[in-house]
Parts: C-alpha cells; sequence; structure tokens
C-alpha cells in the first residue's frame, strides 16, 4: 500500500508506486468545469470514484458542487461520514446490508440510489420507513448502454407511481448514463449519438410529466459528454467525474481539461538502454489506453503485474531515479493505489 508523504517531501525521494497530484492542474479543472455548470445552469454532481478522495470531494462541493455521484455503498459512506451532505448512489443496491446501510447513512445525509425494478424498490422503502429514514430513489433509463435501467416510459412510469406511494422513499427524478457515446473519437459524431440518447431520456420525462408525475431532478452525462448532456432543455444536473484529475484516455477526447494524476515509479533495474520499473499493472492501469512516459525518456515496450519494461533514449534514467508515467485510464489507477474509502472510514474508528 503507497504512504501518505509530507508535503514538502520531493516526488523524486518518495517510495514508490505512489500517485503524484498537481493541485493546480486540480484547480484549474475543477473551476473549469464548475464555470462551465453554471453557464448551462445545471447542478454539478462529480463522480467520486475518479478519484476516491474525501479532500478532493470537499474542494469540489467548495466550488459549488450540489453533491457526489459515487459507484458503492462504500464510497457513500466514506463521504458521508466526512460529512458531505448530499449523496447519490449511482447502482442498484439490492444486498440486505447495502440497503441497511443506505437507511443509516439516510438519518445523516440527503441520499439517492437508482432503481429498475419494483421488488428492489419495495425493499429500500420498508427498510427505511422501518429505520425511521427517507431514502431519495430516481428511475434509471437505459438510453443505450445496455446495462442497468427501465427501457420505456411505461415501466418508468410504474416505479415512479409506486416510489410516491410508498413510504420510506421519495421520487428524486430519473438518470442515464450514456456510456456508449462517451468513448466516440469524433467529437461531431459523439455529440450527435449523446443528443440521440439524452432525447431518449428527455422522451420518457416528458411522457412522466403528461402522466403528472412530478420529475424533480433529470441526471446524466459524463465527462467528455458533459457539454452536449448539460445543454440539454431538460437536463437539471451532470455527473462528470474524470475531468478532475483526466488521463489520456480523456485527453484524447477532451483537451481542454489537463491531466493532474501521475504514477511515480523507481528504475530498479537497467540493461543497455532497456529500463525497468516497479510500477506495473496492479499501479497503472492501461485499460483501454496504454500509459505514457511523462517526461519523454523513452519507449515502454511491456508492463507486467509489477513491473514497466521501456527503453531510454540516453543515459537517464538511471538505477534509483524516479519516473513519472501518465496513466491511460485514471479511476482504475486511483483504484489499485488508494486504499477502499471504507478502510479509512474503519481506521478513523
Amino acid at each position: 500500500m503507497p504512504r501518505v508523504f509530507a508535503k514538502e517531501l520531493p516526488w523524486t525521494e518518495i517510495e514508490t508506486p505512489a500517485l503524484l497530484l498537481d493541485l493546480g492542474t486540480v484547480r484549474g479543472n475543477l473551476e473549469t468545469m464548475a464555470g462551465r455548470a453554471r453557464e448551462m445552469s445545471v447542478a454539478l454532481r462529480p463522480h467520486f470514484k475518479a478519484h476516491k478522495c474525501i479532500e478532493l470531494a470537499q474542494l469540489q462541493v467548495e466550488a459549488g458542487a450540489v453533491g457526489l455521484t459515487v459507484a458503492t455503498v462504500a464510497e457513500a459512506l466514506a463521504l458521508t461520514d466526512a460529512e458531505i451532505g448530499d449523496v447519490l448512489v449511482a447502482n442498484q443496491i439490492v444486498q440486505r446490508n447495502q440497503i441497511d446501510t443506505l437507511a443509516r447513512m439516510a438519518s445523516v445525509a440527503r441520499v439517492r440510489t437508482l432503481i429498475d425494478d419494483s421488488a428492489n424498490l419495495r425493499s429500500i422503502a420498508s427498510t427505511a420507513h422501518a429505520a425511521g429514514v427517507v431514502v431519495g430513489v430516481m428511475v434509471e433509463i437505459d438510453t443505450g448502454m445496455e446495462r442497468c435501467g427501465v427501457r420505456n416510459h411505461e415501466r418508468a412510469r410504474e416505479l415512479a407511481l409506486l416510489a410516491t406511494e410508498l413510504d420510506g422513499v421519495r421520487f428524486d427524478g430519473v438518470s442515464t448514463y450514456e456510456g456508449q457515446c462517451a468513448r466516440i473519437p469524433d467529437p461531431a459524431e459523439r455529440a450527435a449519438r449523446t443528443r440521440e440518447a439524452i432525447d431518449k431520456l428527455a422522451r420518457v420525462v416528458e411522457a412522466l410529466r403528461a402522466d403528472a408525475i412530478e420529475v424533480p431532478t433529470v441526471s446524466a452525462g459524463a465527462t467528455s459528454t458533459h457539454a452536449t448532456t448539460g445543454n440539454h432543455p431538460l437536463v437539471t444536473e451532470i455527473q462528470p467525474g474524470a475531468y478532475l484529475l483526466m488521463d489520456l484516455l480523456k485527453y484524447g477526447l477532451l483537451s481542454d481539461f489537463r491531466i493532474a494524476l501521475t504514477i511515480v515509479g523507481t528504475v530498479v533495474s537497467r540493461r543497455g538502454d532497456r529500463c525497468v520499473l516497479d510500477c506495473g499493472v496492479k499501479a497503472v492501469s492501461s485499460w483501454r489506453k496504454p500509459p505514457l512516459l511523462y517526461d519523454d525518456l523513452g519507449t515502454i515496450a511491456s508492463i507486467d503485474e509489477e513491473h514497466l519494461r521501456f527503453d531510454a533514449r540516453g543515459p537517464e534514467p538511471r538505477i534509483g531515479q524516479r519516473v513519472r508515467v501518465l496513466p491511460g485510464h485514471g479511476p482504475l489507477t486511483v483504484n489499485h493505489l488508494r486504499p477502499d474509502p471504507r478502510d479509512a472510514r474503519e481506521r478513523r474508528h
């Protein structure tokens, strides 16, 4: 597990592998996205899974975020323990112990989760009602990702009406993730496909409202689709995540946010031009995009579990020298090198 170092320790001396953040770049990315949300008149609910860092989440809230989006109950618990008072679990929570945890969190914070099943909705409602709390629920709409979510207005209507009738839950609106659009390389095609997806969401919203069902929140959006999604007239909230730290995958799609995250490795072996770093795929994610050396010191040849091999362009780096690596995919890299937020919570207690 990587250690936490004092601010004054140079990155060239830290124990590796380790995550390294450029806080100036982080703040620039933070301000850019916060400003865009204000210009589009939508609420900003950044995705916590991109960085899994309480301090960064607090910076996002201070910059105007209405709350945070999370992928897991453990992440939500870490945030509510840190007194961040508005959390959306963008997932279906069906396990009994996790529903119990949702109810406990709802006693100290505004907590929401996604639903696409009536039995699951009833389970959440009965648990929350027994605990004397209210859990917010949002109907997830499948707009082309073909993962979770309902696929027509009729099913969305059934769940929304049931949510308004049950004690223990509050119908907070609808949500989608247009992830099938997020990695389309061509900006024009990505925007067009995103509009198609959000138009599907909008048709559900319009149908619900035609049935006299109030839809308080319409939530969607990823980093690479936020501009198209956020400018849709019916969208009220966006959920970008990767923009804060960025990575090579997203930078190739959206270059107006800068990469703030690197991984520091140490040269542990060198034979001729071939150098070996102590940061393999357990430290640097290459999912969907291979990493690069930050300082253009050479060309990466291969990556193993604990080692990264590259061919140096000159006499440096030498054995023991630190080298920075740009991650192909930031959220998975963070997940490799940061402890589970639940672990940090348990250590505090």
